[in-house]
Protein backbone atom coordinates (compact mmCIF):
# COMPACT_ATOMS: atom_id res chain seq x y z
CA UNK A 1 0.00 0.00 0.00
CA UNK A 2 2.46 2.43 0.90
CA UNK A 3 5.72 3.45 -0.85
CA UNK A 4 9.00 3.82 2.18
CA UNK A 5 9.17 6.71 3.29
CA UNK A 6 5.07 7.57 1.87
CA UNK A 7 2.59 8.23 4.61
CA UNK A 8 -0.87 8.66 2.78
CA UNK A 9 -4.07 9.74 4.51
CA UNK A 10 -7.53 9.22 3.80
CA UNK A 11 -10.29 10.51 4.27
CA UNK A 12 -11.28 7.68 6.89
CA UNK A 13 -9.20 5.43 9.63
CA UNK A 14 -10.46 2.05 10.29
CA UNK A 15 -9.33 0.28 12.83
CA UNK A 16 -10.21 -3.73 13.53
CA UNK A 17 -9.15 -5.69 16.65
CA UNK A 18 -6.86 -8.31 15.10
CA UNK A 19 -9.13 -11.81 15.00
CA UNK A 20 -11.96 -10.39 16.24
CA UNK A 21 -10.55 -9.73 20.15
CA UNK A 22 -7.41 -7.86 19.78
CA UNK A 23 -5.22 -6.74 21.37
CA UNK A 24 -3.48 -5.69 18.17
CA UNK A 25 -5.15 -4.11 15.58
CA UNK A 26 -5.85 -3.54 11.79
CA UNK A 27 -5.38 0.27 10.86
CA UNK A 28 -6.69 0.41 7.28
CA UNK A 29 -6.74 4.47 5.83
CA UNK A 30 -10.11 4.61 3.63
CA UNK A 31 -10.72 7.29 0.64
CA UNK A 32 -14.21 8.37 0.79
CA UNK A 33 -16.92 6.25 -1.55
CA UNK A 34 -17.77 7.11 -5.27
CA UNK A 35 -21.47 6.21 -6.75
CA UNK A 36 -19.42 3.34 -8.96
CA UNK A 37 -18.37 1.36 -5.57
CA UNK A 38 -21.61 2.49 -4.31
CA UNK A 39 -23.43 0.70 -7.28
CA UNK A 40 -21.62 -2.40 -7.22
CA UNK A 41 -21.36 -2.98 -2.97
CA UNK A 42 -25.00 -2.30 -3.00
CA UNK A 43 -25.71 -5.03 -5.36
CA UNK A 44 -23.74 -7.18 -3.19
CA UNK A 45 -25.55 -6.32 0.07
CA UNK A 46 -28.55 -7.19 -1.83
CA UNK A 47 -27.50 -10.80 -2.34
CA UNK A 48 -27.82 -13.82 0.43
CA UNK A 49 -24.99 -14.96 2.27
CA UNK A 50 -22.65 -11.82 0.86
CA UNK A 51 -22.54 -9.58 3.15
CA UNK A 52 -18.83 -10.12 4.30
CA UNK A 53 -18.03 -9.91 0.56
CA UNK A 54 -19.30 -6.48 0.37
CA UNK A 55 -16.87 -5.43 3.65
CA UNK A 56 -14.28 -7.14 1.96
CA UNK A 57 -15.00 -5.60 -1.52
CA UNK A 58 -15.49 -2.00 0.44
CA UNK A 59 -11.96 -2.12 2.27
CA UNK A 60 -10.09 -3.73 -1.18
CA UNK A 61 -11.20 -0.71 -2.79
CA UNK A 62 -11.06 2.15 -0.71
CA UNK A 63 -8.17 1.34 1.38
CA UNK A 64 -5.28 4.10 0.36
CA UNK A 65 -3.31 3.67 3.21
CA UNK A 66 -2.03 1.30 6.37
CA UNK A 67 -2.27 -1.84 6.41
CA UNK A 68 -2.45 -4.88 3.88
CA UNK A 69 -6.29 -4.57 2.77
CA UNK A 70 -5.35 -8.42 1.63
CA UNK A 71 -3.88 -8.94 4.93
CA UNK A 72 -7.17 -7.39 6.65
CA UNK A 73 -9.94 -9.45 4.42
CA UNK A 74 -8.36 -12.61 5.26
CA UNK A 75 -9.17 -12.52 9.02
CA UNK A 76 -13.01 -12.70 8.60
CA UNK A 77 -13.90 -11.78 12.26
CA UNK A 78 -11.85 -8.29 11.91
CA UNK A 79 -13.80 -8.09 8.75
CA UNK A 80 -17.15 -9.03 10.61
CA UNK A 81 -16.21 -6.75 13.50
CA UNK A 82 -16.03 -3.87 10.24
CA UNK A 83 -19.54 -3.88 9.12
CA UNK A 84 -21.35 -1.54 11.12
CA UNK A 85 -18.51 0.59 10.75
CA UNK A 86 -17.78 0.46 6.89
CA UNK A 87 -22.26 0.51 6.47
CA UNK A 88 -22.48 3.91 7.73
CA UNK A 89 -20.11 5.26 4.56
CA UNK A 90 -22.93 4.12 2.65
CA UNK A 91 -24.74 7.44 1.97
CA UNK A 92 -28.45 7.50 2.95
CA UNK A 93 -30.77 9.51 1.49
CA UNK A 94 -32.62 12.13 2.96
CA UNK A 95 -35.27 13.42 0.73
CA UNK A 96 -39.37 14.02 1.60
CA UNK A 97 -42.19 12.56 0.24
CA UNK A 98 -45.56 13.94 0.79
CA UNK A 99 -49.03 13.02 -0.72
CA UNK A 100 -50.65 15.87 -2.82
Amino acid sequence: MEKQGEKKQGDFTLELPKDGTGPENWVVELKSLDEDLYVAVSKLMRREGKELDAIKFLIRNLAIGGDNPEEVCRDWKAVYAATEQVLTLLPQGQGRLKKN
